[in-house]
């Protein structure tokens, strides 16, 4: 497991895009907290959820802050253990089927120096992470989890998350998890975050969107091979995912999410988030 940060000294980086929130100024439009706890949908949630958190770290140990990563659908961890990394999966206790937020703690995975702390993928995704939410927030400054609706522990997440970015390189399964996640959380506003230009339906036209470099690209190539980030390879691919992280971490109207169907709009919240 390697963590690298950036040097955001360098000529053309936007320092400020990626900083972890801060209470917002007084403003005409009321705004709500910033978010917390976000999350990455979709066939590329992995590839996305690593370079947003470790893009996001990079620039929170500049403040003291820190950022957990979570892997809620598998992938992550495989690939770092495909690497070497020592297995430190949370177990989930057989009688409640919930993880103690105690063992997971002893199970994050992170280096000195580093503000980027990774939580693997437990065993079981047929468990609730509902104690893990709460904890993951309380614990640290942000929370990126790398999520699926397919089952019922990166359901729990994504109910638990802020805002989500759904991420694909392709626009067909793009849009059929843009209906997932939304299914799964009762309530739409979810960021298109598609892996190169993709062609979209007309009614995901005027959703937010930030388009991140396509899987092919020399940039996550390279980070692939090297065992590294994307966004060290190049200044195109780290003002995309700094982007990303600039929808997904704004402030936004306390009154309801920007997309918001009015079939939605009374639904009760996801869940009532624990805040310091």
């Amino acid at each position: 497991y390697e963590t690298v940060t950036a040097d955001d000294s360098e000529a053309g980086h936007d320092t400020d895009s990626t900083r972890l929130p801060t209470a917002p100024q007084p403003e005409s439009e009321p705004q709500g907290p910033p978010p917390r706890l976000v999350a990455l949908a979709g066939p590329e949630a992995a590839v996305a959820g690593f370079e947003a958190a470790g893009l996001l770290a990079s620039r929170a140990a500049e403040h003291g802050s820190s950022v957990l990563l979570v892997d809620a659908e598998g992938a992550i961890t495989e690939r770092l253990l495909a690497m070497g990394a020592p297995e430190q999966r949370p177990t989930a206790d057989e009688d409640s089927q919930t993880i103690d937020s105690r063992d997971a703690a002893s199970c994050v995975m992170h280096e000195e120096g580093t503000s980027l702390n990774l939580l693997q993928c437990p065993d079981s995704t047929a468990i609730d992470p509902q104690t893990l939410t709460d904890w993951a927030t309380q614990a640290y400054d942000a929370v990126v989890v790398a999520a699926t609706a397919r089952t019922r522990y990166g359901k729990g997440w994504l109910l638990a998350a802020d805002r989500v970015a759904v991420s694909s390189a392709r626009s067909r399964t793009l849009e059929s998890a843009t209906r997932a996640s939304e299914k799964a959380r009762g309530k739409n506003g979810t960021v298109l975050a598609p892996m190169g230009q993709l062609k979209v339906a007309q009614e995901y036209a005027g959703r937010d969107m930030v388009i991140l470099p396509a899987s092919g690209s020399a940039a996550l190539s390279a980070a692939r091979e090297g065992s590294s980030f994307a966004f060290l390879q190049d200044d195109e691919t780290r003002r995309s995912f700094s982007a990303l992280l600039k929808k997904l971490l704004s402030p936004e109207d306390a009154h309801q999410d920007r997309y918001s169907a009015a079939t939605n709009a009374g639904a009760e919240p996801a869940r009532q988030a624990n805040r310091d």
